[in-house]
């Protein structure tokens, strides 16, 4: 079988590429445990690639969601704070003798115009005429 084919003294890529050299019955009855160790092996490695990169974006997740509910939390310490400054000032208000309004104040319309026009005293002439 093997006196058919001449043996060439030269390499080049076909004739390492080429898959009867690699599988002949000798070589796999020699060599087949130890390439499906190999095989193994390398199966094993892909596996804990796959498991470290998922695990690593599985962290970059909880980073970000970490500082998101970091900046919640300041977020809401903040106004904690301030609504505490409010009670304060409201207490405050309330020992002086001001009390919250029951109803709500109503917004005036008129221009500032207006205001001025009805503010300022009628003409001089009103004025001539008290005694």
């Amino acid at each position: 079988m093997s006196a058919a084919k001449p043996k060439s003294t030269s390499w080049n890529l076909w004739t390492l590429l080429d898959p009867e050299r690699w599988v002949q019955p000798d070589l796999m009855r020699r060599h087949g445990l130890f390439g499906i160790y190999l095989i193994m092996l390398m199966i094993l490695y892909i596996a804990h690639i796959h498991r470290c990169e998922s695990l690593v974006r599985n962290m970059s997740l909880l980073e970000k969601s970490n500082q998101e509910l970091r900046s919640q939390y300041l977020f809401l310490k903040t106004e904690l704070v301030s609504l505490g400054q409010l009670e304060r000032v409201s207490q405050r208000a309330l020992a002086m003798g001001l009390f919250p309004l029951r109803v709500p104040p109503l917004a005036l319309n008129r221009s500032v115009r207006e205001y001025e026009k009805h503010r300022t005293p009628q003409s001089s002439t009103s004025s001539k005429s008290r005694p």
